[in-house]
């Protein structure tokens, strides 16, 4: 069986992290622990042709952007280790929103099961907001357990 484990590094992500781990997994399970962070909110709007930004914010925002990235891999690879060899971690940065990436990854892994965690949201919030967990409900094709 084939587990993909979505991770955002919140405290919600971590209980379904040590709950799969507890509960589910198998050693002959393959699991992938994902997460996805959002590209930087980088504006291009234009004042007069000039760059509203200059060269060195934008440049002080991708570095950003790379250190939370590394930190993140960081993080899950330590997790994972404490866990088995086995296990994959995974960070990946794109212009897509996180559910989708989620599912899709899914798809590309050929997972059996997706395990995410949820923000806890209200339900008007949620609603009004939407919610990565909502989105993987709704457009996965595989069975998906949400822990909170």
């Amino acid at each position: 069986m084939k587990v993909l484990l979505a991770y955002d590094g919140s405290a919600n992500a971590d209980k379904a992290f040590e709950w799969y781990f507890k509960n589910l997994h198998k050693d002959c399970y393959d699991v992938k622990v994902f997460s996805h962070v959002d590209k930087p909110d980088i504006p291009t709007s234009l004042f007069g042709g000039v760059p509203v930004l200059m060269y060195e914010e934008v440049q002080m925002m991708i570095k950003e952007h790379r250190e939370k990235c590394l930190k993140l891999t960081e993080e899950l690879n330590t997790k994972c280790k404490a866990y088995g060899e086995k296990i994959i971690a995974e960070v990946e940065t794109t212009d897509e929103g996180a559910g989708h990436a989620i599912c899709r990854h899914a798809t590309d892994f050929e997972a059996d099961l997706i395990v995410t965690g949820t923000r806890g949201q209200g339900k008007v919030r949620r609603t009004i907001l939407g919610s990565v967990s909502d989105y993987v409900i709704h457009h996965s094709k595989i069975p998906i357990t949400v822990c909170h």
